[in-house]
């Protein structure tokens, strides 16, 4: 058996003579979507853009269900030659065809970060994205924060350029931050990029707050039906749950949003999938510190039809609005749908807090 000295060495030799993400100009990697065939959608905060990587993963499964990965960053750890504190995943993306998962990574500390793309096999190998050969196209994204511009006291804005993608009908939907009177911005972009942008200022009433913000972005969003018509069902920090139609979405105008919960303050979103059980639809919605919720649909279309939450919903009351039932997947890092019976879980263990990746099936959410 080889020593884990020698196994990390050879990890960094391997790292070393792979192919750097400087081949695309990538300055940092965050929200992932896959598109059209094989297209990977990156996204680079602080490079201010989008990169559309045309993949070539292959267009079946190599196995069936997908094994687990247990202690995931430990293992991502020694392949990138940091210590394990220094593994930062930023979102996963399923590759649905392959059953491939997408991670992408800042390694490092500080301001020497850089970005990685790992991939997860089926049957839980892993391995780099490695970009030499591959057609990648870039999206500029011209007004982004400026690189020292502050969101609050703690965050640089640049940092939430981009926030989260969704690929729909066509358009990439790209939600985050502007350098714009109105800094919360919906953009959308066909695809292939053509170089135009549309964008949309975002104003949401914050109950948490008390007060119409127009300066925090969107965390983690979805399109979806509401009352038969489609929405933009978005989650924002500290925790409003917002909706915007698709149909009032048009360049260069500012859309105010009805605010149809509050899920408690002290709280990120991190992810927003959707699914159907027994003939009811739903959507999860999993946090970093009010676990993992699960809304009917129905509620949700309740909620639209309502005035929406416009007063603040003082401490004493924590949460107001649509109710949802809390989910038994605990602490979820990152999530997404896998296929049609299972998504795919990134979370912590209980016993030592490692990272562990695998699927769980939709029945038992």
């Amino acid at each position: 058996m080889k020593s884990s000295a020698h196994l990390v060495a050879l990890a960094l030799l391997l790292v070393a003579s792979s192919p750097s993400l400087q081949a695309a100009e990538l300055q940092s990697v965050g929200a992932l979507e896959f598109g059209p065939e094989d297209t990977l959608f990156v996204a680079d905060s602080r490079g201010a853009a989008i990169h559309a990587i045309e993949t070539g993963l292959p267009s079946e499964a190599s196995s069936g269900e997908m094994e687990g990965v247990r202690d995931l960053d430990a293992k991502l750890a020694a392949m990138l030659g940091v210590d394990v504190r220094e593994v930062f995943i930023k979102d996963l993306a399923v590759h649905q065809p392959s059953g491939t998962t997408v991670l992408s990574i800042m390694r490092g500390s500080g301001e020497s970060t850089s970005p990685v793309l790992m991939t997860v096999s089926g049957s839980g190998d892993l391995g780099e994205l490695k970009l030499d050969g591959l057609e990648v196209t870039r999206l500029d994204i011209a007004n982004a924060p400026d690189p020292e511009a502050m969101m609050g006291r703690r965050r640089k804005a640049r940092s939430y350029t981009v926030t989260d993608l969704e690929f729909i009908d066509g358009k990439l939907y790209i939600a985050g931050l502007s350098n714009e009177e109105f800094a919360s911005t919906l953009r959308r972009a066909a695809f292939p990029f053509d170089g135009e942008v549309e964008t949309t200022g975002l104003e949401i009433y914050h109950g948490a707050h008390g007060k119409w913000e127009t300066h925090a972005p969107i965390f983690t969003f979805m399109q979806y039906e509401l009352n038969g018509k489609p929405h933009v069902v978005a989650s924002y920090l500290c925790t409003p749950l917002v909706t915007f139609p698709v149909e009032r979405l048009e360049n260069g105008t500012k859309l105010r949003g009805k605010t149809i919960a509050e899920l408690g303050f002290g709280n990120i979103p991190v992810d927003m999938i959707s699914y159907e059980h027994e003939g009811e639809r739903y959507i999860l919605l999993s946090n970093t510190n009010r676990g993992t919720m699960k809304f009917k649909a129905s509620d949700l279309e309740a909620a639209n039809a309502s005035e929406g939450i416009s007063s603040e919903v003082g401490k004493d009351e924590i949460v107001k609005g649509a109710p949802y039932i809390g989910s038994p997947l605990g602490h979820v890092v990152q999530m997404a749908t896998f296929d049609d019976d299972n998504i795919l879980v990134l979370f912590r263990a209980a016993e030592n807090g490692a990272l562990m990746l695998g699927p769980r099936s939709k029945q038992w959410l």
